[in-house]
């Protein structure tokens, strides 16, 4: 008997199972090699009968069914494998397809599986960009292709420019043999800052893309489009190639945690059209000596409005000009055409968290502005500051969010919408790039909420532990 198992309760899968009776040879029209030979190595795929079906044609056959969203039945006609329907992983009945509109500065995390080989039966990259939804995972973009080194960067740059994410996860190992020192190297060139996280790969892949199937179950993934190669490989899950879902099983573990401003909304409080007006312009800097970031605020009204900001990689001594410089051709064009007569100060004016004026900081961030002639202000208590946030947050000022981001400041956007976070379990936010960022948002925001020096002509100074008194020494600049 010669028969094709399309159903493991068939005839034949039946008779195979009574191997004291029946004598049975199984053989698909490709399989992995077990030992070396003139054309292929161990575990590479081979064909079982190269003169009539070369293995080129059949990783082409392949490739059509996968485009055609028919993996399974490839896997059963020529794989021999026998897939029972009610035992899938993954079911047509579970896919939501949706037609959405991405809403500004929605929450979005960008995912990578990159394969490690570029051959014809190399597995492919896995790529998917999504957002959680309270409980929902949407999915805005999802691909399977084999895409050589500079291909993975290509995309990621263009995704990062197209989405905002909050992060960019690549799987560590692919990270760090062969991307990870190429993207250093275009983020310099292109003055750049990719939001990157490494993920660490699973021990068990087919239960860690298993976690996935109770959110398929209940209708919780939502696709935006289409997403032909997402789905053939959902459907044909566990066999065949798995890339593009287990990039979406690492959707379950990019929530940071809990954000610190669970009440900032970007509908009402991110502004396209927010300017720089006639007043001081703050430029609060910070830095962990090995990112430097810097936010521009101003007040108006009663608002805090938040102009800009930038992350560089690099200590303060490093790349500090940059920051000025970039702060500058932002902000001051824009703040010229607000009228010749225009009464702004020539510079912005820098502040900064507490720590950096200890007498024995290792930071060096008052040594650095001081060799370029600045002047920097000392900021409040970030603890402080972070309430002030919160309360603006939910204030109204002359019709308008008491805090207003602008479409500029993306960093900042992000970082309110869910990259500024907390684990669930602690009440200190996670150490990272957004966390250098606010520290320095914070400790601006604590000087409005009392009497603050930066409002006054009179010249502070500070003791070695922290005390504030009035200097007779000139104000230096």
């Amino acid at each position: 008997m010669a028969a094709t198992p399309l159903h493991p309760e068939a005839l034949a899968p039946t008779l195979a199972k009574a191997d004291r009776s029946w004598v049975t040879r199984t053989i698909p029209i490709v399989y992995k090699r077990v030992s070396d030979s003139e054309d292929g190595k161990v575990g590479e795929w081979a064909s079982a009968w190269p003169d009539r079906f070369p293995l080129h044609e059949v990783l082409r056959l392949r490739d059509y069914y996968t485009e055609l969203g028919e993996l399974e039945t490839f896997q059963q006609e020529y794989m021999c494998e026998a897939i029972d329907p009610s035992s899938q992983t993954f079911t047509e009945d579970m896919f939501r397809i949706e037609p959405l509109v991405r809403k500004s500065y929605h929450p979005i995390y960008a995912i990578y599986d990159p394969a490690r080989t570029t051959n014809k039966s190399s597995a492919t990259t896995g790529k998917v960009v999504a957002s959680w939804e309270n409980q929902k995972i949407i999915v805005w973009e999802a691909t399977a292709k084999k895409w050589m080194p500079n291909e993975i960067i290509d995309d990621i740059f263009s995704v990062n420019q197209k989405y905002q994410p909050i992060a960019i996860g690549v799987e560590e190992n692919g990270l760090n043999e062969w991307l990870l020192q190429p993207i250093r190297s275009r983020q310099i060139s292109e003055g750049v800052i990719l939001p990157l996280r490494p993920l660490h790969a699973p021990k068990g892949k087919l239960d860690f893309i298993r976690g996935l199937q109770p959110y398929f179950r209940a209708r919780e993934v939502v696709f935006a489009s289409e997403m032909p190669e997402l789905r053939s490989q959902l459907l044909g899950f566990p066999t065949g190639l798995i890339d593009a879902p287990n990039a979406l099983a690492y959707m379950l573990t990019m929530k940071l945690g809990v954000p610190i401003y669970d009440n900032f909304f970007p509908d009402s409080h991110i502004g396209e059209d927010i300017e720089p007006k006639q007043a001081d312009i703050y430029l609060a800097i910070n830095t962990n000596n090995q990112v430097t970031t810097a936010v521009a605020c101003q007040l108006d009204r009663g608002r805090l409005l938040i102009l800009w900001d930038a992350i560089h990689e690099g200590d303060l001594g490093t790349v500090l000009t940059d920051v000025l410089s970039s702060a500058n051709l932002a902000l001051v064009p824009a703040r010229a055409q607000a009228g010749a007569s225009s009464h702004l100060p020539t510079r912005l004016r820098l502040i900064a968290p507490p720590q950096h004026f200890d007498e024995y900081t290792v930071y060096g961030l008052r040594a650095a502005v001081r060799k370029l002639d600045q002047h920097v202000d000392r900021g409040g208590d970030p603890a402080v500051g972070r309430e002030e946030l919160r309360s603006r947050l939910r204030r109204v000022s002359h019709g308008a969010t008491s805090l207003a981001v602008s479409g500029e400041a993306t960093w900042t956007a992000r970082g309110f919408a869910a990259g500024y976070a907390r684990d669930s379990s602690m009440v200190v936010p996670i150490a990272n790039a957004y966390a250098t960022l606010f520290e320095a948002l914070e400790s601006f925001a604590a000087t409005l909420r009392f009497d603050s020096p930066l409002d006054s002509p009179v010249n502070y100074a500070y003791t070695s532990d922290g005390r504030r008194y009035i200097s007779a020494l000139a104000r230096s600049r």
